[in-house]
């Protein structure tokens, strides 16, 4: 199964997630999202368009690892490998599809091996 409605996922909303948190150095819990993709792909806020372009391909090509629901909506989850000059990496990101919109929005992503 496929990210349901993943034509319609915000990019602006993806650039968000990973400028205020995931690739952010300063943000309490993204910082050691941004020390794994820096140390694993090279990956910083410099560089996103890489992972944007990595997500965007993953969510188009890659089946849902797993659903859930929550008080809030559907979870998906995607895995994918990311490969850099630096290194390559599995990469984890979690969506959800709240009860109130029927579009997917980003809501974790960080490498996992």
């Amino acid at each position: 199964m496929k990210l349901p409605n993943r034509d319609r996922i915000n990019q602006e909303q993806i650039i968000e997630k990973l400028t205020t948190y995931a690739l952010n150095f300063q943000h309490t819990d993204g910082k050691h999202k941004a020390r794994l993709f820096n140390a694993k792909l090279g990956i910083t806020l410099n560089n996103k368009e890489k992972l944007i372009k990595a997500i965007f391909n993953a969510v188009n090509t890659e089946s849902v690892s797993y659903t859930t629901t929550s008080k809030y909506g559907y979870k998906y989850v995607i895995d994918f490998i990311m490969e850099t000059e630096v290194g390559r990496s599995k990469i984890r990101s979690a969506w959800i599809i709240t009860f109130k919109e029927d579009y997917p929005r980003l809501t974790s992503i960080y490498p996992i091996q």
